[in-house]
This record gives structure tokens, sequence and C-alpha cells, in this order.
């Protein structure tokens, strides 16, 4: 029989003799052990770029929500929203609003904020987590609410709370509604605060 010697570097330089058919069957689970590394990663690796890509296409259909929302552009911001979308809305006026469709909850923004009404809304910290084609989003809200016409303004914040939903037509806002942390109220008299519509805001 053919042998062969390995002799180890260490100190106590222990003779450990191995078979060629030893030798060979280190090498097959080497060679399975980093083959299965390898697919794992690049399926891990598919599954991520997948999940990436789905966070970032429901962060912009949320930036375009705001958007659309502060610029008074209705039809964009119905467009980022489920035909059975339900919203809530409301509480800094003493009073929440419920929906549970596309149609009333526009007909609401529309009426509510009309041209004397100018909002600013920013969203940050987006926590977001993929669930196939549902999703859920948490969004840390400063928002801002002018009414010149009666020197008022509400400056506030809070959490987003979202859910989403992949459509044909790619991902859409299926529920939304937030919890303040706090809203505070002033008179714009009192400030000396004026204020003028910029051309963004559709008139």
């Amino acid at each position: 029989m053919f042998w062969l010697w390995n002799r180890p570097t260490t100190a106590t330089r222990r003779v450990d003799w191995q078979t060629p058919s030893a030798l060979i069957g280190a090498e097959v689970d080497v060679a399975v052990n980093h083959f299965v590394a390898v697919l794992y990663a690049v399926l891990h690796g598919v599954c991520c770029n997948v999940a990436m890509g789905d966070i970032d296409d429901i962060q912009q259909v949320k930036y375009r929500y705001l958007r659309a929302l502060d610029t008074k552009h209705w039809d964009e911001m119905a467009a980022t929203l489920t035909e059975d979308v339900i919203g809530r809305y409301g509480e800094s006026i003493g009073e929440t609003h419920e929906f549970d469709n596309r149609d009333d909850l526009m007909a609401f923004m529309e009426k509510s904020m009309g041209p004397d009404l100018i909002t600013e809304h920013r969203v940050t910290h987006p926590e977001i987590a993929v669930d196939g084609d549902e999703a859920t989003g948490t969004w840390y809200l400063q928002d801002k609410v002018i009414v010149p016409k009666f020197d008022f303004m509400l400056i506030g914040a809070g959490f987003y709370h979202d859910r989403y939903r992949r459509t044909a037509d790619g991902w859409r806002i299926s529920e939304t509604g937030y919890d303040r942390t706090y809203d505070a109220q002033m008179s714009l008299k009192a400030l000396d605060f004026k204020v003028k519509v910029g051309r963004a805001v559709k008139q």
C-alpha cells in the first residue's frame, strides 16, 4: 500500500498518516461544503436584492404620496393608493376620519385641503418589512398646517403606520394613518407671520 506522510508544522511534530483515499474524501467534503456555501450566498444575495428593490419602490410611493398631497395633485396622490385603501386622519383637529376606499378618502382630501390651506409633510426613519406581496412601514412624521385666512398654524410630529400591497402597477399604499407624539397650535398674528403660496402648489 502507498502511504503519504503529512508532517504538521506544530511544536509537537506529530506524525499524521493518511491514505490517498482519505485525502480524496476530505477534498470532496471541502468541495461540497464550498459549493453549498456559494449557492447559499448567491440565493441569499438574490433575495436580499429583491427585498431592497421592493423597499426602494415602497419609499418612492410614500414620497410621491406626500408630494402630491402638499402640492394638491390629487390624481397623482390617488394613483399611490389601492382602491380599497384604509385611511385614518384628523387626530389633531379633535375628531378622526376613517375611510375604507380610495374614492371617499380622496373626496375628503380635496374638500378639507383646498387652496386656502397650506401643508408640509416630511417623513424620515423608514422601517419597512416586506413579506411577499405585502409590506408594512413605520415612518417618523413631521408636519405643518397653515391657514392664513384664519391666522392659524399647526406644527406636530408622529408616526405613520402603513401597509403596502404589490399590484400589477407596482407597490401601492393599502392602509395609512398616524399616531401623534405632539401637536402645537399658534396664531399667525402673534408671530407677525406672513406666507405666500408658491407655484409648486396646484391652484
